[in-house]
């Protein structure tokens, strides 16, 4: 735009020259372009906001997908390797068939007769067993 001394802001519009108007029509058509590529950058901000929200949310559901099929594989696994064991060989680790599955679903520590439930509360953060064979039998 020429700078020929005319305001755009002024409020004067019924008499202006055809220059004055051309003036007048681009600054107001690049005030426009100006607001609109203002509302855009805004709008693309959000989206992409709302993209990384949804993208750390689905990351979420998925890690902790996995790691209940992870638990649930091992204790598939234990089931198995319990299931396969001779009576004699479950006598010999306190646990009864009966017992297997109920051994395979527990994430707690099974109480013997010679340890008391204080032992255990104390160990079990520290020195968690990492299998099924190495956890204290349920009833004493």
């Amino acid at each position: 735009m020429a700078d020929d001394g005319f305001n755009p802001e002024g409020g004067a519009v019924r008499h202006l020259s055809c220059r004055e108007r051309t003036a007048l029509r681009e600054h107001l058509i690049a005030r426009a372009n100006e607001e609109r590529q203002r509302l855009l950058r805004r709008a693309a901000a959000r989206i992409a906001g709302a993209l990384r929200h949804a993208w750390r949310r689905a990351n979420e559901l998925y890690i902790a997908a996995m790691r209940r099929l992870v638990v649930r594989h091992r204790r598939m696994e234990a089931l198995r390797q319990l299931a396969g064991m001779t009576d004699r060989e479950l006598r010999d680790i306190g646990i009864s068939r009966l017992e297997i599955s109920a051994a395979a679903r527990s994430d707690a520590a099974w109480l013997r007769g010679d340890q008391s439930t204080s032992t255990i509360r104390s160990t079990q953060g520290e020195n968690r067993a990492k299998g099924l064979l190495d956890r204290p039998r349920l009833c004493s």
